[in-house]
């Protein structure tokens, strides 16, 4: 079964900026507060969900699984944080 997440990824995989658009909308609060719970600071934490999304966006095309996006999204955005 297909969710809109996995149909969001799959357009923005082909260039859609407006379908990725809609995924950071849609994850955005989650992201930041991911971060601001790692780093402890509203100002950083909104710095590297910021960073985590256009690193998204550029490497999108490697993700396999559409599915995946949120488990993918949380690594990008801790890998920044540790920065």
């Amino acid at each position: 079964m297909q969710t809109e997440t996995d149909c969001l990824v799959r357009q923005a995989q082909q260039g859609d900026p407006h379908a990725f658009d809609a995924l950071v909308h849609r994850f955005q609060d989650r992201a930041v507060g991911y971060a601001r719970a790692i780093l402890r600071d509203p100002v950083a934490a909104e710095d590297a969900a910021q960073e985590a999304f256009i690193q998204a966006w550029r490497d999108l095309e490697q993700l396999r699984n559409p599915g995946a996006f949120p488990v993918w999204l949380r690594r990008i955005l801790f890998k920044h944080c540790e920065r």
